[in-house]
């Protein structure tokens, strides 16, 4: 099939990054796409970079909200697309005015959050009701958005994100990097990867490892965090915020601020531990990285993550310190279990949520329309 996917955001995350790694999946199960963006995004550099066809769009003005509507209706015709993959549902409004007279062409939404306002107004409605297929990426997600979203339940399909094991396994494991990290062999190296943000928790880690420090002084542990500084946040002045907490909480000899890496797979590999203590996440694509890499995740019960890891981790309430401390503590003091756990994860990693598992869903999907 001829697919388009079209992500008109100015931002870049994994709402903008899935229009690349849907591309470039499914291009291995034989069908072609054309990446839609705007000029001069992220998301425009980053499909060049991929070597991916690259439609790119300008911005509308305000006066004029539906000009690249014109432009994406040549391209649909031009390409002959078949099935547009909607990145960003507020592309809808700009991607329908191009639809008119194009009835073959078939739309496929993808909802990246979780959803708790109502949009069954007459106006989602009616945008919604051109989809054919709705992707959510987790059971949770679509039993939260069938009550608020207009959306009939059958058009839901629940396919999860996937991870590339080829980039993410153990064998990364660098016993180099973990020394330039000051981590000695006889020391557990637990880590939080994820952008430096408020609702990432990594406050409450680090209040967790002080609890840890102070119950078993005697266990031998370091910890990293591993993630870029947003311009929002730092303007908020969180990032020196988590620079006090590591010296209020006397964990300078304990905890390393690592910054952004722009290939953090060798990191990850180099874990034993990974925590991610986020408030609410939709399905946390680096839990995926940290099973393939045979690495334990702790993770909280705030959305996706508790059916991402099943039983081949552990799982807490968001926010509650003592908690989070109580499972870091279960790992750090039961090695079998750790190694069970760890062996778990990276078996359920690379069965469900591969490439090739992920891409024949989508297929299917594709053959089913």
């Amino acid at each position: 099939m001829k697919l388009m996917q079209l992500c008109l955001s100015k931002s870049w995350g994994g709402l903008e990054m899935s229009a690349i790694r849907y591309s470039e999946l499914l291009s291995e199960h034989g069908h072609e796409s054309v990446c839609a963006c705007l000029k001069d995004s992220p998301l425009a550099k980053a499909s060049n970079q991929a070597a991916l066809k690259t439609l790119l769009l300008p911005k509308s003005p305000r006066l004029w909200p539906f000009g690249s509507s014109l432009r994406l209706r040549a391209a649909l015709r031009e390409h002959q697309i078949d099935v547009v993959f909607v990145h960003h549902l507020k592309d809808l409004v700009k991607l329908l005015p191009a639809l008119i007279g194009l009835n073959q062409v078939k739309l496929v939404g993808l909802s990246h959050v979780l959803v708790s306002r109502s949009k069954k107004d007459i106006f989602h409605r009616f945008i919604y009701s051109f989809l054919s297929k709705m992707i959510v990426f987790t059971k949770i997600q679509k039993d939260l958005s069938i009550p608020v979203l207009p959306v009939p339940p059958e058009r839901y399909e629940v396919i999860p994100g996937f991870v590339d094991t080829k980039v993410f396994h153990s064998s990364k494991r660098n016993l180099d990097l973990r020394r330039s990290w000051n981590v000695s062999p006889d020391e557990i190296l637990i880590g939080a990867i994820g952008r430096l943000d408020e609702q990432k928790g990594q406050a409450e880690f680090l209040e967790a490892l002080a609890i840890v420090k102070s119950e078993a002084p005697e266990l031998k542990w370091k910890a990293v965090l591993i993630g870029a500084v947003t311009a929002s946040e730092e303007k908020k002045g969180y990032p020196l915020y988590i620079q006090s907490l590591l010296e209020d909480l006397h964990l300078r000899d304990r905890v390393q601020l690592l910054g952004f890496l722009p290939d953090p797979s060798e990191a990850m590999a180099s874990l034993d531990l990974f925590v991610l203590p986020s408030y609410k996440e939709t399905f946390g694509l680096v839990i995926l990285e940290a099973m393939a890499s045979h690495v334990v995740p702790i993770v909280t019960d705030a959305g996706g993550p508790p059916e991402i890891i099943g039983n081949t981790g552990l799982r807490v309430e968001p926010k509650n310190k003592q908690a989070l401390a109580n499972a870091i503590l279960e790992v750090l003091k039961h090695p079998s279990r750790r190694e069970e756990l760890a062996k778990a994860a990276e078996a359920r990693a690379t069965s469900v949520f591969s490439r090739n598992a992920v891409g024949l869903q989508l297929h299917s999907l594709l053959r089913s329309l």
